[in-house]
This record gives C-alpha cells, structure tokens and sequence, in this order.
C-alpha cells in the first residue's frame, strides 16, 4: 500500500503545496493568459496533475491512472445524467407539440425577453434584479387572484392606476 508524503520537495510543506498547485496555475494560465479552449486547459491540467503525483509525490502509476479514471467517472456522470434528463423533456416537448404551447404561454405573458429567460430559467431571488424581483411579485400575485377567483383585495390595490 502506498504511504503518501506531505512534504516530498525539500522536506517543506510550503514547497510541497506550491509543488501540488501546479496543475491549477497550468489550467488558469491555459484559459486566462494564453485563451486556449477550456478542453486543452483541462486536459493540461490533468497531464500536470499526473506529472506531480507520479514524479514529485511518488504515487503509483497504476494508482495514479485509476484515480484519474475515478475522479473522471465521479465528475463527468453526474453531470451527464442532469444533461440527459433535461434533454428528454425538451424532447418529449417538441414531438407531442407541447412546446409550442409553452412558448406561446410564455410569450403571452411578456414581451420582454429578459423576463422570458427568467420564467423559463429562474434563479433565487438574491441574484434577481429589481425588475425580475417585480416581475416575480406581480406573477405571485396573478396566481394568487387565480387561486382566489378574483377574490383578492391586495391583487386590485397593487395594480391600480
């Protein structure tokens, strides 16, 4: 079993952390500095990766290679599920003609396309500006007089003229 070593360059833990970031300043001088494709950058970085743990920390090449494989089946399956289960419903959408029924919803209600991006891809409410915060509170307010028939006195004060 292989006995990892904390410090391996000059018996220092500094040295050694700056030893082991090297992966991480070859990728962020790969996209920010040089403005190579982000794929070129992440295989660079993981190139370096293995460089440092097989030459400066002595890691197994075998071990060194199924960690690589794992950290890549750990990452990229995740990922890969949420893509393929956001894809599916847009599919599903498009060949029952659903689609054209949300998109004409969703145009019926603003004609502002900002606010279109934020019905169909909303984020919290911290993040949204002050006219998305609107947008969502006079939404709010449609469902609730919907919900309530009509009933609703906050829904005909808010919006008088």
């Amino acid at each position: 079993m292989w006995q990892h070593n904390y410090a391996p360059v000059l018996n220092s833990l500094g040295w050694s952390t700056v030893a082991a970031a090297v992966p991480i300043f070859v990728l962020l001088l790969l996209i920010g500095v040089l403005r190579k494709p982000a794929w070129i950058a992440g295989l660079s970085g993981l190139a370096a990766g293995l460089v440092v743990a097989i030459g400066v920390y002595g890691m197994p090449v075998k071990l060194a290679v199924s960690s690589t494989l794992m950290g890549a089946a750990f990452g990229l399956l995740p990922i890969a599920w949420i893509v393929y289960w956001a894809v599916v419903p847009y599919r599903l959408t498009l060949e029952t003609g659903n689609f054209e029924v949300i998109k004409d919803s969703i145009g019926s209600l603003t004609t502002d396309r900002r606010l279109q991006a934020m019905l169909t891809a909303p984020r919290p409410e911290f993040l949204a500006t002050g006219e998305e915060r609107l947008a969502m509170e006079r939404i709010a307010l449609v469902e609730k007089l919907a919900k309530y028939g009509g009933r609703s006195l906050e829904f005909k004060s808010r919006f008088r003229a």
